[in-house]
Formats: C-alpha cells, sequence, structure tokens
C-alpha cells in the first residue's frame, strides 16, 4: 500500500488479477465506488468482470469502514472526550478535520456555529447575497453559518448590531465559557430551573449569570471536578466544545441525567400576620399538600390559649 499526494484519505492498492496489477483508488474523501469499479471492470475480460466488481466491493467496504472507524491520532485512547469526538466524526459532524482533532487548542466561534446549526439538521435557508457582518467574506466557508446563527438569532454581533454597518462577530475569534453558555441556551431554548447547585464563581446580577444557572440546570455546564467551579472567563478548548455541544443536544436534566438534588429540611422561613386569627406561613421548600395543611403538624408556643385550625 502506499499514498498518493491527491488529497485526504486518497490511498492506491494494488490488486492482482489474471496475473496483472490494477490500481484500486480508494476516494473515501471523493466518492468514487462506482467509478473505480467501472474502471476495473473495462480493464478486464469477461468472464472476470464481476469477480472484479465484488473483490473492488469488499476492498471499499473494508477501506470505508476502517476510515469510519480510525481515530484521530491526536485523541489519546481512554481520555473523557474520546467516545464524544469519535460519535461526532462518526456522524459526519467534524467534516472539516481530517487527522488532527487538536483538542487543547482553543474553539473559534466559526466552528461552534457549525457544530450546533449541524448537529440540528443543518443550514436550512439560502445565506444572503451581501454578508450581514464586515468580517465574514462571502468566501469564506463558515459564511453560511454565520448567516443562519444570525438569522435565527444566536449572533447577533458585537453591541446587538445585526441589521447595521458596521458590524463584527469575530469568526476566527475564541469562545470563552460563559459566551458559550449563552449560545446554548438561545440555540437550544433552555430554560431556568434552578435545580442545579449555584457556582461559586458564577457572580450574581453579571450578564452571564442566569446562562451559567440554565446551562448547570441541563447538565452542560457541569464544574471542575477538583474545585467544582465553572470559570466563565476562560477560553473554552477544542474538546470543551464537542462535550458542550453533545450534552445540549441530548437536552439533559439536573436531577434526572445528571448531578443528585439535595432535599433540604422543611422550615418555617416566614410568618406574615394576616388578622387576629390567622397568619401566613412560607417555608423553605415546597411541600406536600396533605402534609401542610394537617394541623397536628404545628405547635404554637407561649399561649396555651391559640387554637390553630
Amino acid at each position: 500500500m502506499k499514498k498518493r499526494g491527491r488529497g485526504p484519505a486518497f490511498v492506491v492498492l494494488k490488486v492482482f488479477l489474471r496475473n496483472k496489477i490494477y490500481d484500486v483508488i480508494d476516494c473515501i474523501s471523493f466518492n468514487y465506488p462506482l467509478y473505480i469499479m467501472m474502471k476495473i471492470q473495462k480493464r478486464l475480460q469477461s468472464p472476470l468482470r464481476i469477480v472484479s466488481i465484488a473483490i473492488v466491493a469488499v476492498i471499499i467496504l473494508f477501506l470505508l469502514e476502517k476510515a469510519t472507524a480510525a481515530p484521530y491520532i491526536d485523541v489519546p485512547s481512554r481520555s473523557w472526550y474520546e467516545q464524544i469526538v469519535q460519535q461526532f466524526k462518526d456522524a459526519g459532524l467534524l467534516h472539516r478535520v481530517r487527522t488532527n482533532f487538536k483538542p487543547s487548542d482553543n474553539a473559534i466561534r466559526a466552528d461552534f456555529m457549525q457544530l450546533m446549526l449541524d448537529v440540528q439538521g443543518g443550514i436550512t435557508v439560502a445565506a444572503p447575497r451581501n454578508p450581514s457582518f464586515n468580517d465574514v467574506g462571502g468566501d469564506t466557508w463558515f459564511y453560511p453559518y454565520i448567516e443562519e446563527a444570525a438569522r435565527l438569532g444566536w449572533v447577533k454581533g458585537d453591541g446587538n448590531c445585526f441589521g447595521t454597518r458596521p458590524c463584527y462577530t469575530r469568526p476566527n475569534g475564541n469562545v470563552n465559557r460563559a459566551e458559550a453558555a449563552a449560545l446554548l441556551v438561545r440555540a437550544f431554548g433552555f430554560e431556568q430551573t434552578g435545580v442545579a447547585p449555584h457556582f461559586s464563581d458564577n457572580i450574581m446580577g453579571q450578564w452571564y449569570t442566569n446562562v451559567i444557572q440554565t446551562t448547570a440546570d441541563h447538565c452542560i455546564l457541569q464544574g471542575d471536578d477538583a474545585t467544582g467551579k465553572v470559570r466563565p472567563a476562560d477560553y473554552m478548548n477544542r474538546a470543551e466544545m464537542v462535550a458542550m455541544i453533545d450534552r445540549a443536544r441530548k437536552r439533559l436534566t439536573y436531577g434526572i441525567d445528571c448531578g443528585k438534588i439535595q432535599q433540604v429540611a422543611p422550615k418555617i422561613s416566614v410568618i406574615t400576620p394576616l388578622s387576629e386569627t390567622r397568619i401566613a406561613v412560607d417555608f423553605n421548600r415546597d411541600l406536600n399538600a396533605g402534609s401542610v395543611t394537617d394541623t397536628l403538624r404545628y405547635k404554637i408556643t407561649n399561649d396555651k390559649d391559640i387554637i390553630v385550625t
């Protein structure tokens, strides 16, 4: 077996038939299996044509299976992201990646848009003739993806400039974890439930506070194993990008698919007098309706004349 310099996954095999050598070209990337069969068929005389076609078909199927199963050379075996990357590769979602996945490299916005769209069915509307963003040319590979994301309201440009000029979206820029959370919430329509624990570094009152909590509620951001922190300002690498999008497309729920909801013991948090004979009692969590109305569960001290009804 030898390789030819005609592009990715281009392999030449020597097939010995009738004491002659024939080149079987595996153009996996170019989808030429039928062409290969016809080429060899023309070069052989009957009755070997059927045999030759069968042999070539077996070889092509072997090569296709091998290409599908082959992992990226820089994705370590048994790494935490190996299976996810392989699943994305087999599904054709990483069609721009050849032999090196580069898991530790920072993810860029264009790749993030491409994956978010492709896991949900891909582009459905043709891109406009005139680019909406000054830094996204019509001849770039990511142009239709950025335009589709903008049309869907996922990308709005710096300062929400979409629809005006000039407008920039930084397609080759890195994505931090807070930005990734915001994009995923928009793209998948997630809503905050508040069931997941609050990350200590998800500072209240910031623009990202709610989107970080929302992604935690849906098992997308789960915090570092060692510290439990989410690091909103840190750039996301490519392995993390694939993992986050994989969790998003599965539409997980905290307490069911990840994490464990801690049951808090019920306690009275606020007592509000309503009249001389009535009070309103607020608890720190929701209670069973039958339990909360059971007067035998309540006790009023310091006054024996008060009757609970």
